[in-house]
């Protein structure tokens, strides 16, 4: 793909400094690591190292271009774009590049402090019954029968559209992933098709990262705005929290809501658990179903 054309329909300005060139781009990454020749090259500043600083070595390993938000003092060899939000144009341009994979996989988002974890593995084994299926979560990620250890609970966003076009390939039409709240700050989900999306709760285990519950709260009802999260269908709400709550009032999806409250679209009844597991009545639109488990 020319670089012109991957940068075309960003829905952002972006501006080419230096050598103009129109390069054919064969790999993107901001990891200078895993530059190979023909790579885009994006040079993210973090919290502890500038990406801009590793643009040589890229240019050494084969990067034709390089994406950053600030110049770069002397200039460089090859085409450098000025854009920003970086990570949202990073993350536009690794859905391009990979063809949109997230809208080949009908994707559940899950979101929530607690729960995640647990919610994504049932809906993993319910759609597993009916052919491959991707599970991406904080314990494994799973392509069909192909399990492997989990890192970040949610990757960057390049990896993430890797991560799609690989299971698309093999023959997965839906899966299901953890959303964190770091994911979202960092749009690293940003252009990802989440046509389902979970929430589960809200409470203060990552206030060392948010300023306080309603940051927290805005940044986690993104997976919910359909400005952000532009496939979004259908919201799948715990109202017996208060966050939950908020977030039905606010989301424009098609929303069902959960929780032990009989003023729930699902609510359980005559529930009981033991030793030998927990069984229950389900109430829901769709009739009542009786429910056992070990």
């Amino acid at each position: 793909m020319k670089l012109r054309d991957l940068l075309k329909p960003l829905p952002v300005e972006w501006i080419i400094r230096d050598n103009a060139g129109n390069p054919d781009i064969t790999a993107i990454t901001c990891d200078s690591r895993n530059v190979s020749e023909g790579a885009l090259f994006f040079a993210i500043k973090g919290a502890a190292a500038d990406g801009r600083d590793f643009i040589p070595e890229a240019i050494q390993k084969g990067a034709v271009a390089v994406v950053t938000e600030e110049p770069v003092s002397g200039g460089t060899p090859v085409p450098l774009i000025l854009a920003g939000p970086i990570r949202k144009v990073m993350a536009s341009c690794a859905g391009l590049f990979f063809d949109h994979p997230s809208r080949r996989i009908r994707l559940t988002g899950i979101t929530g402090t607690n729960g995640k974890t647990t919610v994504a593995h049932i809906i993993d084994s319910i759609l597993s019954l009916e052919g491959p299926s991707l599970l991406l979560g904080t314990v494994k990620t799973a392509i069909g029968r192909l399990r492997e250890e989990a890192g970040l609970t949610t990757p960057e966003s390049i990896d993430l559209h890797r991560l799609f076009d690989r299971a698309a390939k093999e023959g997965v039409s839906r899966g299901v992933m953890e959303v964190s709240s770091h994911a979202l700050s960092f749009d690293r989900v940003f252009g990802i098709s989440f046509p389902t999306a979970v929430f589960t709760n809200l409470t203060s285990d990552h206030l060392d990262f948010h300023k306080d519950m309603d940051d927290y709260f805005s940044v986690k009802s993104r997976l919910f705005d359909t400005d952000y999260n532009q496939g979004l269908q259908n919201a799948v709400i715990n109202t017996d929290d208060p966050f939950g709550e908020r977030l039905a009032e606010v989301t424009r999806a098609d929303t069902i809501s959960y929780g032990l409250n009989p003023g729930s679209d699902i609510f359980p009844k005559d529930m009981e658990s033991g030793i030998n597991g927990i069984s229950l009545r389900l109430e829901s639109p769709w009739g009542r179903h009786y429910v056992e488990g070990s």
